[in-house]
């Protein structure tokens, strides 16, 4: 799902304790590195529109938490994005720890900022992406500057819908797709990428691979929902997507995931 928006299921599913949602002032984010036919984890990022002394405050630290607590399971490294500064050419970065209250980021111009993602995802590419001028900020913000200016490599998704445990352990990874009717759509191929992101991830980390789809409608209980459960993807096969697919309710949608 895109985060220029907020969808209208993570709007219904909203105040479920067990459900940490990708929003405007936080995103869970998975980056990855693209080979010739698959893609590569490299690490988990937690963006904020604030800095972190006032995120620290005010924020939604168990969802923080239970990404922390994915990177530990992933065994990858995870960064804190501040994205408050961006405007005046700076980015609030720093490796997250599991004792975040020891946690102390910096802040870097665009340009060392460029230099220090690398540095925590342990790349070391030299040719970055098509932007000539890593100060400029683009039309839509940090997400087309990371695109424009990290390798070119590089590729990330964000988690829609992290579920938890009682103990705010992850066990599943939702990907939101709105669209046209549930009872005829199916996964695109275009996607691959992302799908290939969202189900490694949860294969080294033991979690459910779903995606939500529905139209682009507002959402109540009885709407219908497309409900996939990924079971392989094969980059040889025609038959790209292994999945179980059911229509169902989104009230019946919701109470699933919160299960996983």
């Amino acid at each position: 799902m895109s985060s220029e928006f907020e969808d209208e299921f993570t709007k219904y599913t909203k105040g479920s304790r067990t459900l940490h949602i990708s929003e405007k002032n936080s995103f869970m984010i998975v980056w990855g590195e693209t080979t010739e036919k698959t893609v590569n984890l490299l690490g988990l990022s937690f963006d904020s529109r604030y800095l972190w002394d006032e995120y620290r405050d005010k924020g939604d630290m168990e969802k923080l938490k239970a990404l922390i607590n994915l990177s530990n399971k992933l065994d990858l490294p995870i960064f804190w994005v501040g994205k408050e500064e961006f405007d005046e050419n700076q980015l609030e970065l720093g490796v997250l720890p599991n004792a975040i209250d020891k946690f102390d980021p910096n802040l870097y111009d665009l340009a060392k900022a460029r230099e220090e993602i690398q540095d925590i995802l342990g790349s070391s590419y030299e040719s970055d992406g098509t932007s000539k001028d890593v100060n400029v900020r683009l039309a839509n913000g940090y997400h087309k500057w990371t695109r424009d200016n990290l390798p070119s490599k590089y590729t990330k998704i964000d988690i829609d819908i992290l579920t938890v445990d009682d103990e705010n352990n992850p066990t599943g990874f939702v990907e939101i797709k709105r669209s046209y009717s549930p009872e005829s759509w199916t996964p695109y191929k275009d996607d691959f990428i992302n799908y290939v992101l969202q189900f490694r991830t949860s294969d080294k980390a033991d979690l459910t691979p779903i995606i939500v789809q529905h139209e682009k409608q507002s959402i109540n209980d009885d709407s219908t929902i497309g409900y996939y459960v990924i079971k392989n993807i094969n980059t040889d096969d025609p038959d790209w997507m292994d999945y179980d697919k059911t229509l169902i309710s989104a009230s019946e949608a919701k109470e699933k995931i919160e299960e996983l």
